[in-house]
């Protein structure tokens, strides 16, 4: 249904530490989006993003615009409002992939800084509470 996403930097080799985000990683490069995978790919996108913050790492402003972006293009928890689950036209499951592409792009990138220099992977410490600072090693 779309295009597969192409790396554009080293920072895809880079694994997440997670073998099944790893492998849609892997099928992101070969493997089109479609209606049957784009659910499970927001979802394992999302965990590891939630994975990296855990580890301290800011997922930058460019991440945050991924995000605000997918929650445009969601209906999340129809059932809680009262609603039938969301049926999305395969224009919404395009939109949908380019997102995620994005999505992966990013946070590969933010994995590689916090492999290669993981100081620049970090919140700069004036954002940080003294909870947050002490978790990530920093006192």
């Amino acid at each position: 249904m779309g295009k597969t996403a192409k790396p554009e930097n080293d920072s895809w080799k880079y694994s997440s530490g997670d073998e099944e985000i790893d492998q849609i990683r892997e099928e992101l490069k070969e493997v089109s989006r479609t209606r049957d995978n784009f659910a499970v790919r927001i979802l394992l996108m999302k965990n590891w993003a939630a994975a990296l913050q855990q580890q301290c790492a800011d997922l930058g402003e460019r991440y945050m615009e991924v995000d605000r972006r997918l929650a445009n293009l969601s209906v999340w928890n129809p059932i809680f409002h009262g609603k039938e689950d969301p049926l999305y036209s395969n224009e919404d499951v395009i939109a949908f992939g380019k997102v995620i592409e994005e999505g992966f792009s990013v946070l590969a990138e933010v994995q590689k800084r916090l492999v290669d220099d993981p100081a620049s992977a970090l919140p700069k410490v004036g954002f940080l509470s003294r909870h947050q600072f002490l978790l990530c090693g920093m006192g």
